[in-house]
Order: C-alpha cells, then structure tokens, then sequence
C-alpha cells in the first residue's frame, strides 16, 4: 500500500505543470467563446455522436454555447442542489488557428473548471481527462497541434465521472466548462515550477526565498528580481542550480513594506531564463505580498503578531450566470465584504477561481482556501474508500500547485465536515510536503463530531476547526488546558433568514478569546438562480424565496440557500448591516453622554481593533444635533495603537435645549472614503428635558366605537379610520426564520415542535368577561384562548380611556393560564389603516432589532416607509412614533418605555404594544434570549395615543420636519420570504 501511496505522489509532482497568473498575452491564446454543443441525457456517448471528435464529423443540428457557462443557467437542464445531479455528458467542439509565432514551441492547454469533469481530443487524438470540477489542469499538447493550420479541438463533458461527489456541496451543482480554456506556448527550455517564500525574521527586515524548476538540464542561468510595482528595482539575484537541477537564491529586504489585510502592498517578482548572449529565454511574472504565518502555542500570527480572523465563507456564484463569474460580479462581492469590515474570506468548499485569489492579494483579505472533496452528495463515504485515495491526493495536489505562491492564502483546508479518515491524513501530509510555505493546515468539522475526537485529535491537524459551537462550547475550547493548539470556527452564526441570533454573542467572545483566532460566518449570499415561475406568487402568502416581480425569482433549493447577509442579487439584508458593525475595527463605548450648558470637552472612550493599523489612519467626523439640525461638526484623528484604547476629547459649545433630541454623531471613515462605523450618542442634561406628550397637542380628537367587540374597536379621526381593532400579541409572523424552533440553548436540550409555538403572532377571537364604563373609561375584562388548545388561556383587563384633550390611553393587564412553549413578543395590538403608510420615530433605527441582535442600530430620528423592505420588525427602544398618512395625519404613540412592533398584512398594519421580546432565530434553533411563557405571570403595559392633523405644530416639524416630507422606500423585491 505504501508504494502506491508514494508512487501517486511520485507522479503528481513529476506532472505539476502550473501557469502563474500575469501570463504575457502574446504567448496566451484563449479558447473562450462559441463552440458546437449537444447535450446526451445518458453517461455514455456510443451512438451517432460517438465519433464527434474526428474532424470529418459533421455537428448538423447541434446548438451553440459560450464558454465558459454553466448548463443549468441557460436552459439545457434544470438546476441540481446538492447531490441531486442529474446524469448527462456534453458534447463541446470548436477549430482554431495558432499564431506562427508558436512554431518550435511548447504548446499547452489549461482548463480552469469544468464541471464535474471531461475528457478531450485534438484533430481526433485522445489527449487525456480529469475529473475535479474547481482544479486547474493543465496538458501538454505540442504533438497534437499544427501551427498555422485549422485545429479541432472536441471535449466531453460528463457530470458523474469518478469522485463526482467530492464535488457537491450545500449549494446549487452546476455543469459544463464554467471557467476559462486556454493555450499557454513556452521555449523549448522553460521555467516548470517556482517556489517562493516569504520570512519575516525581524521586524525591519523580509526575506524572499526562491526555488525554481527548469524543465529540461540546461546551461543558461536564471535571475529573480523583486521590484515595486511602480517598477523601480529592490535587488536581483542569480539562482545557485543544484545537483538535483533545482535553481536557488534568497533577497533579503530591509525596512519592508509588509503585506497584511489591512495594509495589503504588493511586490512584482520576476523569475527570469538568461540565455547565453544575456537574453530572456523564458520570464514568469508574480505579485507577492511580504508577509509570514505562524503558529505560537495556541496563537495564529502573522508578521509575528496576533491576528484576529473576521470572517465570512464564500462561494463563487452568480444568480445569472452560475459559476462562470464576471470579473465585475466578483469584484462587486469583495467590495461588499470589505465594506463589511470582513478580512477573511473561506472558499467554501473549493478553490475558486484564480481571479479571485489575485484580487484578495490587491485588495486586502486573509484566505482560508478549500481542497474540494466536500462530498454533500455521498463523498464522505468515499473518504473511507482506498481507491479514492488517488482522487483525493490529485485535488489536493492540484489544490496547492496552483495557488501555493498567492499571498493571502494564509491556510488550507481539507474538505468541508468530513471524518478524520486514513486518507484525509494522508492528503493533510501531502499538502504539507508540497507547499514550500508550510501554511497551516485545518479539517473543519461538524461540531457533534468534533466533540468524539477532540482529545485524539490527528498532530498533523495545525488548527482545530468544529462548526457552530455554543458559548458553552467556545468557553470549553478557551479555558480547557488540554486544547494545545488554535480554534478558527469555520462555520458559525449561520445566517438562516434573517435569523442571525448569535452573531453578537459568538464574536464578543472569540475577539476576547487567546486560544480562538477567529471565524468564518455561514453565508455572504443567498445562494439563488434567477428563475420564471409558472404562477405568480401570491403576495399575501408566505413564501420562501425572494422575488423581483410577480413571476421572476430567487431559486434557493426551498430554504436550502437562503443564509446570506446579503440576498442573491447582493442587496444587502439586515444582516450585512449587523456583520459591519460586529466586525468594525474600531469601537465607540457608552450610549448617553452627560454635559453641560456652554462651552466643554466631550470625552470618547474609543477602542482600536485594528491588528495592525493606529487609528489615525481614519477620520472621524462628529456633528453636534438638535432634533435633525447640525449645530456644530468637526473632524478629528486619533492616535491609538493596535489593540488599545484612548480617550478623545472632543471640544464643542452646547447651546440651551429645552425639549428636544439631541446627538453627537460620529462616524468614521477610511482612506478609501468608506463610512466604516457610526454612533450615535444621546446628550442628556438637566436643562434638557424629555419629549413631552403636551407639546403634540391639536385641537382635534379622536372617535372611538366600541360596542362589545374589542376586534371591532375603531378609532377614528376626521372621518379617516386610523385604527380597526384590538387583539392580543403572543408571538411573531410567520416568517422564514422561525418556521423551526429546536432549542439547542439549554443544556437539557429542551424540543418545542413548530404546533407549541404562537401561531398566529395575534389573537383576536376574544370573549367578553365583563364591560365597566366610568367617566370616560372603559373597562373590558376578556378572555383569548389559544386556537390550537383552549385550555390554554388569559384572562384580564383592557382599560381604553379617553381623557379631555383628546388622548386614549390602553392600559391592559391581562395574565396567562395554563401556557406552553415561547412568546416571541407578548403584548397588545391595534390594527392600523394600511393609508398610515409614514413611520416616524425616535428611537433606535433605522432598522429592527432584537435582545442579541441590536449592534447594527443607533439613536436617532428616522422616517420608514411602510414598503421599504425594513420597515416591518420589532423596535425595542423607542420614545415616541408618528404613524401618519402621505399628508402627516395620523397619530402620535407615547410607548411609555416599552417596544414596538410592526406587522404588515394585506390590507393592514399591525402595531404592537410588547413589553415581552424574545431575541430571532439561528439556523433551526431557539433565540439564545427567549421568553418562555411559563414563566411569564402577566402581559402588563400601557401606550399613549394622540391625533395629529396636517398642520403640524413647529415643535413637531422641528423634529421630524415637515408632514408632507417623503421617503423614498428601499423596495428592491416584489416579494420575499421575511416580508
């Protein structure tokens, strides 16, 4: 067995043949564009097309295709998710001419993907196959060619060849030559292999180590020179060659300009074949980032400083055009993350394209890169298997070959929640042979299995890898002296919905952590294929996925792929919004900030969570504000080293403000001219006092009928019904991430089934107890009963009071019986006029937020329409409301210290008065804050409500400007499944 192992491995490095990127153009020739295609719904190619390869074939009646381009996403199959792939080959033939230049060269063709994998002909000659769908495969096919003659080139595509199931994942499967196909020409004599190495020994000093392999014994010399990339020359070097024809040398570089995510500067490197009249046979060109990883007792480092991972797992996938990616999608992603504050990037569950790998080099991002036997569809099994061994080698080989040089691949990872087999181990040895930099080696693994292995875990594993671990969990892998090496969590906080409950939790602990270098959140997109639906969606249903029209949606595998922080089409969700403001490099302390009249310093206590960077590589812009109205602003810079705290003051004139909202904003921006984090702080003072109810008095009042129905209740003003009826709040709307509820927060595991949850979130059928009418009161004792189990029950009392100047004032205090399962949110609710479309507040905003999911809002006034794809949701802080018309009539919520939430429904709003709020859902689990209704004992509260008409008093406009003032809805879908 041995010496099939070594020779598998023989003869992978003997045929690792691998272009660097920045190929010169003159001596590429790219073979994208139109080819003749048939598709065959059959894995074997033996009937009229059997002979398609030979040039006199005759493609009558085939269609076209481009390449690169994925079949599932232009028409000819329907998409697979996960395993689910269909059996099929493709039939690909296309002629071309090669320069004359070319003749007497070395001629080589390069497949960049193909799913799942191919075989292939040149002028009718079988050249050779592989079968990994994300690995690069380069063929040498010099005798195969005729320069300056038409040439056939035909492939055959198959989506089941051996190990097809390595390639399948949590994500849609896609078919066909979905990256680039191209010829490469070399000399006679060229480079085959370069090696290079960065060291950072000291701290004004980097090495470069280089080690190049010439194909063939040779006489001329080699020469490596590192420049800037402006193009003035550092220092170059002749190779010293080797009894085993190896070519090395090493350039030592004083006071570098080290590449890290935050500072990402780039070098060029030549690698140059002299010939003997001092000409270039032969040139490779690299950029390279001067840079070192390594690993102290439980501590990632780079440069020899402890980093901190800010992550986010990422597929290579577009809703159009599958896997065969733009260059301007892929740039548009990496600009979302990094505005994101993200500096991690894990290629989940393969090596992506080699574009993508430049641009995390250029633009800054820390890469954890995938060896793909993922095996979603059934590859575990084959893990297990000693003829796959072969196949697993190859990837891992062809994994590390081609990327081995790229700078901010700072780690591998073998396959994605995989057992710790035999032949995993022996893929992690290979990797660990092959690459010269000797990168860190992870195997992320499910959680539940990483607790049976954790305590025998594999020495040749660098870094422990479990996915989506508890805080009981993440304490265990901190304080537990046994751990002996350190934690990235690969996969955590997955983003199922708008779920996302634990993000806040899960990092403040992993950036507080020593022995836990950081994590990977599960996903940045929606993993979802623009499709036609037959019928249109019903808006008034719940729905899974995300439309842009009535019949033209999102695809994600039912709820399979809907875990981004940004939807398929990249809007980001709330939870972009959260991720940014988690991950932020730099942290503002305190909420409210006391001051006085007149002239003062105001002192911020700033925190930088920069590895590397102070923070006087930002600005910080403050402004002083009464209600929306900017009295002073400033811009500052702050001196703070990395992992440091400062106190800045900030000098500013604070004038009288006798009732009013007033905020010192601040807001931080980087060279880039991108606003990375904001707060907002509440000024408070004696001479300011709260918003008062008096000051939104008008001279008109409201008209309330109430009969014996609190479902029927209407409020009326000016003829225009604002509110139609009362009900009882015990729960949330259906939406896409609380359709599960296992609760994996408690250490008993405690299960509660989707039939003990409160659905619906509102009860309305109601029982009269008893009706009291004092003064102008009216009091309601009443009995809801829960529509699945009437023994399930509250009884209480409703007081609706309308005062002399116009106000009602709900007081309610009603008590449960017998209850089972978890309110979402508890409390009373009214059902508004869907005409009060505006929704002023002040509050914290702009966005919903929850108990553990609230980072991403600060105080301030705002102003949401009721389309706007954020307006529904609970807001918990919030100390006063306007829900008005498009010309300001409406009326004004006093909530009384207690949260809100909003409900839309077809032909309603639904206004929720909820002193009880649970935190969202993760993936298919409890909030880690819940209430529990058994121990809730009442559902006690009370609001203020106060017309308003259209001529707004100037106090008001003062605060939320003018009636009439409208907002521009952010309404990028038709439909979608949070709505």
């Amino acid at each position: 067995m041995m010496r099939k192992i070594l020779f598998i491995i023989i003869f992978l490095l003997s045929n690792s043949f691998v272009f660097s990127n920045n190929s010169d153009s003159k001596d590429k020739f790219l073979l994208n564009g139109v080819w003749d295609f048939k598709y065959l719904s059959t894995q074997k190619n033996d009937k009229e097309d059997s002979l398609f390869y030979e040039k006199k074939f005759a493609s009558v009646g085939w269609s076209k295709i481009v390449v690169p381009s994925c079949w599932e996403t232009i028409g000819v199959i329907e998409p697979a998710y996960g395993g689910s792939v269909k059996t099929g080959i493709g039939l690909y033939r296309r002629s071309f001419i090669l320069p004359k230049t070319w003749c007497r060269k070395n001629i080589f063709i390069t497949f960049d993907g193909v799913g799942f994998g191919y075989r292939f002909w040149i002028n009718g000659k079988y050249v050779d196959g592989y079968n990994s769908s994300f690995n690069q495969k380069t063929f040498d096919i010099t005798s195969y060619l005729k320069v300056g003659e038409t040439n056939l080139i035909a492939v055959e595509v198959s989506t089941k060849p051996r190990g097809w199931q390595f390639d399948t994942c949590d994500d849609w499967s896609f078919s066909g030559i979905f990256r680039d196909v191209y010829l490469t020409s070399v000399p006679q004599c060229y480079i085959k292999d370069v090696d290079l190495v960065t060291l950072v020994p000291e701290i004004n000093k980097a090495k470069l180590k280089i080690k190049v392999d010439v194909n063939i014994p040779t006489t001329f010399q080699v020469e490596a020179r590192l420049q800037e990339l402006s193009g003035g020359t550092i220092e170059k070097v002749l190779l010293e060659p080797n009894y085993r024809g190896e070519y090395r040398g090493e350039i030592n570089i004083y006071n570098p300009k080290l590449w890290t995510a935050e500072t990402p500067h780039l070098y060029k490197v030549y690698v140059s074949l002299i010939g003997e009249k001092n000409n270039i046979i032969h040139q490779k060109e690299y950029r390279i980032g001067l840079r070192e990883v390594s690993i102290e007792g439980s501590r990632l480092k780079l440069n020899g400083k402890v980093i901190k991972l800010k992550g986010i797992n990422l597929h290579e996938e577009s809703p159009i055009n599958g896997r065969s990616i733009t260059d301007k999608e892929r740039i548009r992603d990496l600009e979302l993350i990094k505005r994101a504050n993200i500096n991690f990037i894990r290629t989940s569950h393969y090596p992506p394209s080699q574009r993508l790998i430049e641009l995390c080099d250029s633009m800054g991002f820390y890469v954890m890169e995938e060896v793909p036997y993922a095996g979603y569809g059934g590859g575990r099994e084959l893990l297990k298997k000693n003829e796959y061994l072969d196949e697993i080698l190859k990837r891992s080989h062809s994994t590390i070959m081609r990327d081995k040089n790229y700078t901010s691949v700072i780690l591998w990872s073998l396959g994605n929640e995989n057992p710790v087999t035999d032949n995993g181990l022996k893929s992690a040895s290979l990797v660990k042979r092959i690459d010269p930099s000797s990168r860190p080696v992870c195997m992320p693994m499910m959680g539940s299995y990483f607790q049976t292995v954790k305590f025998n875990f594999p020495d040749s594993i660098d870094i422990y890898a479990p996915h989506y671990p508890s805080l009981f969990n993440l304490n265990e892998y901190e304080t537990d002296i046994r751990f002996n090496r350190p934690f990235i969590i690969t996969e955590y906080a997955h983003a199922y919905g708008l779920g996302f409950d634990k993000l806040e939790s899960q990092w403040d602990f992993i950036y507080k952590s020593d022995r836990i270098s950081g994590g990977a959140i599960w996903h940045f997109f929606d993993q979802g294929l623009l499709r036609k639906s037959i019928d249109n969606v019903d808006i008034d249903k719940f729905t899974l996925y995300a439309w842009k029209d009535k019949s033209t949606y999102f695809d994600t595998g039912e709820d399979r792929g809907v875990d981004g922080i940004v939807y398929a089409d990249r809007t980001p969700q709330v939870d972009y919004w959260l991720t940014r403001k988690v991950y932020s490099p730099v942290v503002l302390y305190g909420d409210t900030i006391e001051v006085t009249e007149g002239n003062q310093n105001i002192n911020l206590i700033c925190e930088n969570r920069y590895d590397f960077l102070n923070l006087s590589e930002l600005e910080m812009h403050w402004e002083l504000c009464v209600a929306n109205k900017v009295l002073q602003s400033g811009t500052e810079y702050i001196e703070c080293e990395p992992k440091n705290k400062v106190i800045k003051s900030v000098n500013v004139s604070v004038p009288s403000m006798k009732n009013s909202f007033s905020t010192l904003k601040v807001r931080f921006v980087n060279k880039s001219g991108y606003q990375i984090y904001e707060k907002n702080y509440v000024l408070k003072a004696p001479f300011i006092e709260e918003i008062r109810k008096e000051d939104f008095v008008n001279d008109n009042v409201f008209s309330v009928d109430f009969e014996s129905d609190l479902s029927n209740l209407t409020v009326s003003y000016l003829d225009d019904v604002l509110i139609k009826g009362l009900g009882l709040r015990v729960g949330r709307k259906m939406a896409l991430w609380n359709l599960y509820d296992k609760d994996t927060t408690s250490s008993d595991s405690i299960n509660i089934t989707v039939s003990e949850m409160w659905h619906p979130a509102n009860i309305f059928k109601h029982e009269i107890k008893g009706i009291k009418k004092l003064d102008n009161k009216i009091f309601v004792n009443v009995r809801y009963e829960r529509y699945t189990d009437i023994k399930q029950y509250f009884e209480g009392e409703i007081c609706i009071e309308q005062d002399d100047r116009g106000w009602i004032n709900f007081l309610y205090d009603i008590k449960p019986h017998n209850v089972k399962g978890v309110f979402l949110e508890a409390g009373l609710s009214l059902c508004l006029s869907d005409k009060l479309s505006e929704f002023r507040f002040i509050g914290n905003g702009p966005y919903p937020s929850y108990p553990g999911k609230s980072m991403h809002v600060e105080s301030g006034i705002y102003h949401i329409n009721s389309e706007d794809l954020n307006y529904a949701g609970t807001y918990p802080h919030v100390n006063v409301a306007l829900f008005t018309d498009k010309k300001g009539k409406g009326f004004v919520l006093f909530p009384n210290n207690i949260g809100i939430s909003i409900e839309k429904n077809k032909d309603k709003i639904i206004l929720s008065h909820v002193p009880y709020i649970s935190g969202t859902y993760a993936k298919k689990s409890l909030p880690d804050y819940k209430i529990k209704s058994s121990e809730v004992k009442r559902i006690k509260g009370s609001f203020t409500i106060i017309p308003i008409n259209d001529n707004w008093n100037q106090y008001i406009r003062n605060l939320f400007g003018n009636p009439n003032d409208k907002v521009i809805p952010f309404d990028p879908f038709y439909h979608y499944y949070d709505r």
